[in-house]
């Protein structure tokens, strides 16, 4: 079982759901995005790209980690972490 946990922007395609649980531990990021995507079809095209990465502006972390620095949407996702999906910050 794997909490992945979604900004507001989001939450309106996931049935108004900040977070979702899903049976997709001992995986990884690609199949946890692809299994929320399969039961909240409106949620995966806001966060990967048709070319089938992260879109810039968003980021995934695994636990603490953001999953840009470790192996991307192959990073493991060990069963019971939690996966949070947030808008990039920038500016100046």
């Amino acid at each position: 079982m794997v909490t992945v946990g979604l900004p507001s922007y989001l939450q309106q395609f996931a049935d108004g759901n900040g977070r979702v649980e899903l049976d997709a531990g001992g995986e990884t990021v690609a199949d946890v995005l692809k299994a929320l995507g399969e039961r909240y079809p409106g949620v995966r095209s806001r966060v990967v790209t048709e070319e089938g990465e992260i879109r810039p502006h968003i980021n995934v972390f695994v636990d603490d980690r953001n999953c840009r620095f470790e192996k991307g949407l192959a990073t493991s996702v060990p069963d019971g972490a939690e996966v949070l999906i947030l808008a990039a910050v920038s500016g100046g």
